[in-house]
Order: structure tokens, then C-alpha cells, then sequence
């Protein structure tokens, strides 16, 4: 009696959750489904039976193997992104989470996957890359050095001007390019803008003996990595 009440209570958590839900025996195939999933993605009752499979657009299938074995081994599988085919066959982006469900004894019973829609996050990443190559193709046209540099000395992007008079940087760090060492600067000013999160101005004469008045800003890259202009 106890575990048909433990058992009706988890079916009840199941169907309240507010991300598409499904459970699947330990070969795939589907015994259960939540309101959720019908209410976002339009799947019911008439995938019970079928393999999980059947809920992924085809380039995303083999994913669900691996997912399953890592369920097996450890227990679970995290963040795994991919494709969702909804009943009305449209591609919607999704992040999938799944857990496996065990006997009171410890043995594997089935899988649960949470499934939650990320068009929206996705729309929000292709905007912001959006926004990071308009500013790379503005900084590409200025006419003055710019460069982008990492906190690890690596310069992830050099504009035009700056290559044609300095060098392309390829995979050589800040202090090479700029000053011709072969190790960082004692005092690295430009560093000190991650640290201080304001802007300097400061005159700069390159190994060439050329003199520069220079603007460091800090910056944050799409990712929120921290970047020095």
C-alpha cells in the first residue's frame, strides 16, 4: 500500500511540472508523459510504447544512446542540447535532463527526462554573436591600432590598421608582438584595467620606436569572458 502511494505521488510530481516530461524504460521506450510535454511540444499518450527516439529530429538521435548508458553508470545525464520534433513536426531547441529511476533495493527501473524549451535563450545568444561581429566589423574599419587581449596575454582579435602596420599577431601573445619579449611585462598597465574596471590613457612607444597615445578599456566578451580594447 505504502508504495503504491509513493508510486501515485511521483506520477503527481511528474504531472506538475512545468517542463516537458517523459519516462522511458531502460531500452527507450516510453511509459509515461506529463501535461507538459503535450501542452508545449503536442505529444500525449500516443507516443507510450514508442522509443524515445520518435520525440528527436534524426541528427540528434544517436545522442539518446550515450545519454542512457551515463544514466546507467552514473546515474545521470546533464544538459544535453539538441532538437525536439513536435507532433505538428516543428523543430523546437531543447535542454534535456535526465536521472535514473531506481526500486527501494537500488535497481534501475527507467530513465526520467525533463525536457525544457530554449528558443528563447537560443533567439538571445544569436543576438548577442549578432552584436559582437557588428562591434568587430566597426573596430575592423577604425583607423587606429585595436586590439583585444585576453587576461592569459593572447589577443583574440587585431583590426586591419593594426595588422597592416604591426603584423598579423596569429598565435603569438601581447608582450611578442608588441615589445618583442619572451614573457609578460613586470607591470602589464593594460592588466591593470581587470583589476580596476576603469579605463586608463596612457602614451605607448612601440618596439619600433614610434610613440602612441593609448585608450584601455575593460571588456566582457559575448560569453562574459573579460577582455581588455
Amino acid at each position: 500500500r505504502e508504495a503504491a502511494a509513493a508510486a501515485t505521488m511521483a506520477v503527481q510530481t511528474v504531472d506538475g511540472m512545468l517542463d516537458g516530461v517523459i519516462i522511458t524504460d531502460l531500452r527507450g521506450r516510453i511509459t509515461h508523459t506529463n501535461k507538459a510535454l503535450t501542452d508545449y511540444f503536442g505529444w500525449g499518450r500516443e507516443v507510450l510504447g514508442e522509443l524515445a527516439t520518435k520525440l528527436v529530429v534524426d541528427r540528434d538521435a544517436a545522442k539518446l544512446l550515450p545519454a542512457l548508458t551515463a544514466c546507467l553508470e552514473q546515474g545521470y545525464a546533464r544538459d544535453l542540447e539538441g532538437d525536439l520534433l513536435t507532433k505538428d513536426q516543428r523543430e523546437v531547441p531543447v535542454l534535456v535532463n535526465a536521472s535514473l529511476i531506481t526500486d527501494p533495493q537500488g535497481r534501475p527501473l527507467g530513465v526520467i527526462w525533463a525536457i525544457r524549451d530554449i528558443t528563447a535563450l537560443r533567439r538571445a545568444e544569436m543576438a548577442l554573436e549578432a552584436e559582437r561581429r557588428r562591434l568587430l566589423s566597426l573596430l575592423e574599419e577604425l583607423p587606429a591600432y585595436v586590439n583585444l587581449k585576453a587576461p592569459d596575454y593572447s589577443i583574440k582579435f587585431a583590426n586591419r590598421f593594426f595588422r597592416e602596420r604591426i603584423g598579423d599577431p596569429s598565435d603569438r601573445s601581447c608582450y611578442q608582438v608588441l615589445h618583442g619579449f619572451d614573457a609578460p611585462c613586470k607591470e602589464c598597465q593594460a592588466m591593470q584595467v581587470l583589476s580596476t574596471h576603469q579605463p586608463q590613457e596612457r602614451e605607448w612607444v612601440h618596439r619600433g620606436g614610434q610613440a602612441y597615445h593609448s585608450y584601455v578599456y575593460p571588456l566582457a566578451d559575448s560569453d562574459g569572458a573579460p577582455l581588455i580594447l
